[in-house]
C-alpha cells in the first residue's frame, strides 16, 4: 500500500509515498488547493492521460513547478496535479533521475535519495473494503459494512479515520462519510453512505471504498453501535481531542452566565456570540460543541470556496453557432476594481484565460457592502440555451411549513455558485471578453438562465429527505425550523454534515443560529407567523402623498388616494 516519508512540498509539511510503479511525480489536488496562495503555483493545461494502478485514467488538472524537499535535499521539478488519494506520489523521476537513483531498504525503514538516508514513516493508509453486497437508492443513504487491514497496528493504535476515496467517488458517484471508528474488536465497522444521483448503485464485497488512517489521540467513546448479529460491538465513535497547537488558532470566548472558558474557532466567534440569544448557559454550551466539531464546513476567509461534485452545470445549447461579442466600456472608477477583481479569480481557479469562439460582455455591479462584483451579460447566451426544466418550491409553500415553529437557523454558502464546477465540455460557452483578454468559467457564474436550477438541484440531493421536514431549500436560501432546541440541535447538526459531505461552505457572517426569529425570503419569520419584512415594505409606508395629479380637480378626494 506504500512506503511513506516525511518531507516538504513548496515549504509545505507533506508524507510522501514513494511508488516505484509510477513514472511521474503526482500532487494530489486536494494538497494543491489547500497550499497557501503565495506558494501555490499556477498550472498549465497540457494535453496528456496517465492512469491508476487498476488502469483506469485519473482526472488531470494541470502540471506545475514545485520544490520537493527530502531532509537537505532540494529538487525543483514540473510536477503533475490530479484527483488522487495520497497527498502526493513520488514517481521515478524523483527517485530515479539524473542524479543517482534512490535506495528503498524496507527492512532497514529507510530510503537514501542522494546519499542521504531519510526514515520511512510507519504503516499509514488502510484501504476500506466493502464487506457486504449492497444497493444504494438514489438520492438516498444507506450503512455499509466494511472491513479494515488490520496489518501493521503499532502500539495498540486502533482508532482510525475513515476517509472518502477519490477514485471511487468519481466512478460510482457514492460520498462515503468521514467516520471515527475502533478496530479492536475484529468484526466489520459500518460507515454511512450518499448516493446523491437519480440512479441506484450497487456495491459489491471487496470494492475499495475508502481509507483509512490512525488517529493519535482520542478521549471517551461517543456511542456505540451494537450489531445483534455480532457477539461484541461492531465499532466505537470516538470524540477527537484539539491538539495544543490547535489551541493557538482559537480565542477565547466566554459564555453567557456562566465564567467556563471554551474555545472557538476564530472564524467562527461572531456567528457564536450572536447565536442564541434567548439560551441558557448550558445550551450555550452545546451550540460551542456544534461549532468546533463542524468547523470545517465554514469558511475562514472569503476565497476559501467549497468545491462539490455532486453536479456539473450544463448549459446545452444544441447546434446554435457561437454568439460573440465586442467587449463594453468600464466605467472609469471601475478600472482598476476590474483588474485586481479578474486577477483574484483567476488566482482562484474560479475563471481561467480562453481562446473559446464565444464571447459575452463583462458588465461590473457595485455590491451593497461597497466592493464590486464581476457579471456577464449572457443574455444571447440564454437565447440559444436550452431551459432546465428543474423546478423551484412555491414561496408560499415555504412559508405556510414553518407554522409552530419556535427555533430558526438561516444558513448561506461563501460564493454559493462558485462552489459549483462547470462541465468541462462547456465551459468555453461561458467566455467572457474583456480588455485583459478573454477567459472563461471553471465554476458555475451569475447570470446564466439555468444556474438557479442547477444550485436548487445541487442543495436538495446535498439536504435530501431533509426538504420541508428539516429544512427549507430556496436556491441559496436554507432556514432550519424546530419547534425544541434539542431537536434543533440534531436537525442543524444534521444540516452541516450534509453540506460538509456535499463539499461545500458556508460563510459564517451570513448565516445565523438558534434564533426566535430571521428573515427568509422577504418575510420576518418566528413562532406567531410570517409577516412581510419591514425593510421591504418601509419605503411604500414612507412615499409621501401625491399633491398634483392630471385632472386632479375632477377626482374627489384625489391627493388622499394614494
Amino acid at each position: 500500500d506504500g512506503i511513506y516519508v516525511k518531507g516538504k512540498l513548496n515549504n509545505v509539511d507533506i508524507v510522501y509515498t514513494a511508488d516505484t510503479g509510477a513514472t511521474k511525480t503526482v500532487v494530489s489536488e486536494k494538497f494543491y488547493e489547500n497550499l497557501p496562495v503565495e506558494w501555490k503555483p499556477k498550472l498549465v493545461k497540457k494535453r496528456a492521460v496517465i492512469t491508476g494502478a487498476s488502469g483506469e485514467p485519473i482526472q488531470l488538472l494541470g502540471m506545475g513547478h514545485f520544490e520537493i524537499k527530502l531532509g537537505s535535499v532540494a529538487i525543483t521539478k514540473e510536477l503533475i496535479v490530479a484527483k488522487i488519494d495520497d497527498d502526493a506520489l513520488l514517481g521515478m523521476d524523483v527517485l530515479h533521475d539524473e542524479s543517482g537513483g534512490a535506495d528503498i531498504l524496507i527492512s532497514e525503514g529507510i530510503i537514501r535519495i542522494r546519499g542521504e538516508s531519510l526514515p520511512c514513516e510507519p504503516y499509514r493508509t488502510r484501504r476500506v473494503r466493502a464487506a457486504e453486497d449492497l444497493k444504494v437508492p438514489g438520492f438516498s443513504e444507506a450503512i455499509i459494512k466494511v472491513c479494515i487491514d488490520r496489518r501493521q497496528v503499532e502500539n495498540d493504535k486502533f482508532d482510525l479515520l475513515v476517509e472518502p476515496c477519490d477514485e471511487f467517488t468519481s466512478k460510482s458517484g457514492i460520498v462515503v462519510a468521514s467516520t471515527l471508528v475502533n478496530i479492536q474488536r475484529k468484526v466489520a465497522v459500518s460507515v454511512r453512505v450518499l448516493n446523491p444521483s437519480p440512479c441506484d448503485v450497487d456495491i459489491y464485497t471487496g470494492t475499495v471504498v475508502g481509507n483509512a488512517e490512525v488517529v493519535t489521540e482520542c478521549s471517551n467513546p461517543i456511542f456505540d453501535v451494537e450489531d445483534p448479529d455480532e457477539e461484541r460491538n461492531m465499532c466505537s465513535m470516538r470524540r477527537v481531542k484539539l491538539r495544543r497547537s490547535l489551541s493557538q488558532m482559537c480565542s477565547k470566548v466566554k459564555p453567557e452566565r456562566k465564567g467556563v472558558s471554551v474555545e472557538v474557532p476564530n472564524h467562527l466567534k461572531e456567528l457564536y456570540e450572536d447565536s442564541g440569544p434567548m439560551c441558557s448557559s448550558n445550551e450555550k454550551e452545546r451550540i460551542v460543541d456544534l461549532l468546533i466539531k463542524h468547523e470545517a464546513v465554514f469558511s475562514k476567509h472569503e476565497f476559501d470556496i467549497g468545491k462539490t461534485n455532486l453536479v456539473e452545470h450544463v448549459i446545452e445549447t444544441k447546434e446554435s453557432k457561437p454568439v460573440k461579442q465586442p467587449p463594453r466600456r468600464v466605467p472609469f472608477a471601475y478600472a482598476e476594481d476590474e483588474k485586481k477583481t479578474i486577477e483574484e479569480l483567476e488566482k482562484q481557479g474560479i475563471i481561467r484565460k480562453s481562446s473559446s469562439p464565444w464571447a459575452s460582455p463583462l458588465v461590473m455591479v457595485r455590491k451593497k457592502s461597497g466592493g464590486v462584483r464581476v457579471c456577464v451579460d449572457y443574455r444571447k447566451l440564454n437565447a440559444v440555451t436550452v431551459p432546465d426544466a428543474f423546478p423551484l418550491p412555491r414561496i408560499q409553500d415555504c412559508l405556510d411549513t414553518v407554522a409552530g415553529a419556535q427555533w430558526f437557523s438561516t444558513f448561506d454558502l461563501t460564493s454559493g455558485y462558485h462552489q459549483v464546477p462547470v462541465k468541462e465540455s462547456d465551459k468555453y460557452k461561458t467566455a467572457f471578453v474583456t480588455k485583459y483578454g478573454l477567459f472563461e468559467y471553471n465554476t458555475m457564474p451569475f447570470g446564466l438562465c439555468n444556474s438557479a436550477g442547477t444550485f436548487q438541484r445541487v442543495m436538495e440531493i446535498a439536504l435530501s429527505g431533509l426538504q420541508w421536514v428539516t429544512c427549507l431549500i430556496y436556491i441559496d436560501d436554507v432556514v432550519c425550523f424546530s419547534k425544541t432546541f434539542s431537536e434543533h440541535v440534531e436537525r442543524v447538526t444534521e444540516i452541516l454534515s450534509r453540506i460538509q459531505m456535499a463539499g461545500m461552505k458556508l460563510k459564517p457572517q451570513k448565516c445565523s443560529l438558534f434564533q426566535a426569529e430571521v428573515k427568509f425570503l422577504g418575510h420576518v419569520v418566528n413562532k406567531d407567523g410570517v409577516r412581510p419584512n419591514p425593510e421591504n415594505t418601509g419605503k411604500i409606508k414612507k412615499l409621501a402623498s401625491s399633491k398634483v395629479g392630471y385632472r386632479s380637480a375632477a377626482i374627489y378626494r384625489f391627493s388622499l388616494l394614494l
